[in-house]
């Protein structure tokens, strides 16, 4: 006779079962791993704590525009002057959905602002200098692809990349091959 089993008593004794490993395992932490490198021997290669060559000059110079602090990024910066002209007439851009639809409501708001409140606004948020118009920076809102946004794209990367004499502009402070921030002194 034969016997059945029901499926919850086979999946039982199936869990049941001892695991069998298929040998001794030696297994390193970490700190052993990085002790043991440290000791210029890297016993085992498997570890998650290895030896990395250096990198290449190249490679050095992409991590450096990258991860730079001194690098500019326009649109964060554009992102910025958004937010602060909604600040300013009092015009919460989480309110909204999406930037175009931010930018509608500033328009609106805008339009019962006095010139010389508008031109308040232009010099608090520095438009003045970049010779920007709120107008153009709201348009950019309503219009991310548009004309407007081209135009305040390329007067923040001529404001921040340029100085008075139109010359690019030399970082002060510079990291050296080490690493290690100096301060360059340009006269």
């Amino acid at each position: 006779m034969t016997s059945v089993f029901s499926a919850s008593k086979v999946a039982l004794q199936v869990l049941q079962q001892p695991v069998v490993l298929s040998g001794p395992a030696k297994k390193t932490s970490v700190a052993d791993a990085i002790v043991s490198i440290a000791n210029g021997n890297p016993a085992n290669k498997s570890s998650d704590a290895q030896v990395g060559s250096q990198p290449t000059k190249a490679q050095s110079k992409v991590s450096d525009d990258i991860f730079s602090v001194n690098s500019v990024d326009i649109t964060k910066i554009k992102l910025n002057l958004y937010k602060r002209l909604g600040q300013e007439i009092g015009i919460n851009e989480d309110d909204y959905d999406t930037l175009p639809e931010y930018g509608e409501a500033i328009a609106r708001q805008l339009e019962h602002v006095s010139p010389a409140a508008l031109q308040e606004v232009a010099h608090k948020l520095g438009l003045d200098k970049m010779g920007v118009s709120i107008q153009t920076l709201v348009q950019s809102m309503v219009d991310p692809n548009g004309k407007a946004n081209e135009t305040l794209t390329k007067a923040l990367e001529a404001y921040y990349n340029k100085d008075s004499d139109g010359k690019d502009k030399q970082l002060l402070v510079k990291p050296d091959d080490t690493g290690i921030y100096t301060i360059n002194r340009t006269e």
